[in-house]
């Protein structure tokens, strides 16, 4: 779960000090139009302010901790500390010192402040070392770990920082001074705005599927003026051309009967009049706010429309809604697919839209699974790792280890310092992935739950390449011919080759399709009996293609021997759903939840008696 927070720390040792801050910021809320009230409850906008001295916290859930900097560091001279920290992503700390923006730390800050005015903030360290320990901290998995830091330097509690405390001290109830919102209503004939919400799986366009009954949600805001009786008929190239046949049609508050071909009417319906003005909610009081709300509801309603689609093409659904001589119309652009292979092991909850993105060609993907440890695995994968960063311009590289980024880089016309990797390899149990743009090499990027100590972590090559009908089309015969030589070199248990639409990550798109509990597929010793997956391109080691039927293969793959290893390849013409024999003559070599739940079984039994 992400973090959101947005939160002022003020340098105010004395009680003196934080009573100055207190009245800063009354004067600010006065002078921002809110007055002081009694209770928290129905206030426009609350601030807190407390935490353990020297540093007093503001929290303001009106959203203007900006501001609120700027007016305290003014008219107290005292120093303050500004955290920002956005869906755990961005993230920043600023200083403010003698009235004035002193610079700071993280994302966007063009410059840090000066020593001489953080250096008497600190409980720990130097302004220097803080400095870097933020850098460090920025480039972890979570960078709000730079605001923890920072924090224990400062000798701020992080938990007060973070705004997981509850603050004790002074709490500002707040009510915003204005006046009262009258709402002005459209006059003349109805008239109204009809929105079809999308997907938009399909470019611009909504994404269905052949065979498949949907219900879709349309929104009908009133933007005229008052009338009785409404009709509501569906139409367009989705229905006249038979792409579609619409089921029903019902609005949460109308009783719409059926009145002809997909036309349903409510001849007693009351249209309210659409407002002149939508209310600005934001520059209300709550109270103000909320029934401003409820007036600009009452002009809105749901439509529901179920149909079902029935063959494939692009087509529109249009809603004609009319009311006496007035007539509003509203459209969804539609795509309507053929339905994706299934294959036979895809877990119950899997939804078509995600088998769908298994046919699109917008990446093309080798994973490789490898034998032995991270620094065998790495003096093979290495050459092939360099040599596709540098064809694919990656100057990117992430080293993790056990959650933590140790080496973060990135280099402008050079090559990433790929040299430095191998001293930072952990033992067979610790998470560790060297990761780019482009690639991945290492392990899962979490160890499983109660990993059995005598467990090895697996490790895996992972290149990710663009559609081969796109700017690399050698990316393709490239990733071939790399699982070619792993096979055939005996360092790979298994690989595949798979398009999709999106970039790989460390599982194949197979596994996330039908493996529930993914923790038996971060072990070495699941890939020494199982593949990793099913598609047009699987390659397998001499101990994998030992234990296949051949003679139970599908006459659509070609055998291509390596070594003792084998590749298999179906024709990239040839529809997916041809690949189900595979998995069929594969039996127990492919990742499936039955599978996964008989294997962890068997490791859990006890020994046979020899007895």
């Amino acid at each position: 779960m992400s973090r959101n927070f947005h939160n002022l720390h003020v340098h105010a040792p004395t009680e003196r000090q934080r009573e100055r801050v207190v009245r800063a910021v009354l004067a600010y809320a006065k002078k921002t139009g809110y007055e002081r009230v009694a209770r928290t409850r129905g206030a426009d906008r609350v601030i807190r302010l407390g935490g353990r001295a020297p540093w007093l916290t503001i929290e303001d859930d009106g959203h203007e901790a900006g501001a609120l900097a700027d007016a305290v560091s003014t008219a107290t001279k005292l120093p303050v500390l500004e955290a920002y920290c956005e869906a755990s992503a961005i993230v920043w700390l600023g200083l403010l010192a003698e009235g004035k923006r002193a610079g700071g730390w993280g994302s966007g800050a063009r410059r840090g402040p000066a020593k001489r005015l953080v250096a008497p903030l600190l409980a720990k360290g130097t302004p220097a070392e803080l400095t870097k320990a933020f850098a460090d901290g920025l480039i972890q998995i979570f960078p709000e770990t730079a605001l923890e830091v920072a924090a224990q330097r400062f000798g701020l509690p992080v938990a007060q920082m973070f705004g997981d405390r509850a603050l004790r001290g002074t709490t500002l109830a707040l009510r915003r001074k204005q006046p009262v919102w009258t709402p002005q209503y459209r006059e003349g004939a109805p008239a109204f705005a009809i929105g079809w919400g999308s997907n938009r799986g399909w470019g611009c366009r909504h994404l269905v599927f052949v065979g498949q009954t949907c219900e879709h949600r349309v929104q009908i805001g009133s933007v005229g003026g008052p009338g009785r009786g409404l009709s509501i008929r569906l139409t367009g190239s989705a229905v006249e051309q038979g792409f579609v046949e619409v089921v029903s049609c019902s609005h949460e508050a109308l009783k719409l009967v059926p009145a002809g071909p997909h036309t349903w009417v409510d001849a007693r319906a009351a249209i309210p009049a659409g407002l002149v003005e939508a209310p600005d909610m934001f520059a209300m009081g709550r109270r103000e706010a909320s029934k401003a709300r409820e007036i600009e509801r009452r002009s809105e309603g749901w439509l529901a429309v179920v149909y079902r689609t029935l063959k494939e093409g692009e087509c529109e659904l249009v809603a004609e809604v009319t009311s006496g001589a007035s007539r509003s119309t509203g459209e969804l652009e539609l795509m309507v697919m053929w339905q994706p292979w299934r294959p036979s092991a895809t877990r119950e909850h899997v939804d078509t839209h995600t088998l769908f993105l298994m046919h699109r060609r917008e990446h093309v993907s080798a994973h490789v699974t490898l034998r032995g440890s991270l620094a065998e695995a790495w003096a093979w994968a290495r050459p092939h790792v360099e040599a596709w960063s540098a064809a694919h311009e990656d100057e990117f590289l992430r080293v993790l280890r056990d959650d933590e980024v140790v080496l973060h880089e990135r280099t402008e016309g050079s090559r990433p310092p790929f040299d430095r990797v191998a001293a930072l390899f952990p033992g067979p149990t610790t998470p560790f992935q060297v990761k780019g743009g482009s690639y991945l090499f290492g392990t899962f990027g979490y160890a499983p739950w109660q990993m059995d100590p005598r467990d090895r972590l697996v490790v895996e090559l992972v290149l990710a390449g663009a559609d081969p009908e796109c700017e690399h089309a050698e990316d393709l015969r490239r990733l071939e011919a790399i699982c070619d030589e792993a096979i055939r070199a005996g360092v790979s248990t298994s690989a595949l080759v798979e398009m999709h639409r999106y970039r790989p990550d460390d599982k194949t798109r197979w596994e996330h399709i039908t493996v529930r509990d993914d923790g038996p597929l971060k072990l070495a010793a699941w890939h020494e009996t199982h593949v990793r997956g099913v598609d047009r391109r699987l390659w397998m080691s001499a101990d994998h293609a030992a234990r296949l039927d051949r003679a139970a293969l599908p006459d659509s793959f070609t055998v291509t021997e390596l070594g003792g290893g084998i590749r298999l390849q179906m024709s990239d013409d040839r529809p997916r759903r041809e690949l189900e024999p595979l998995v069929a003559a594969l039996g127990s070599l492919v990742p499936s939840t039955p599978e996964v739940e008989r294997w962890v079984a068997e490791r859990a039994a006890p020994p046979a008696s020899t007895a």
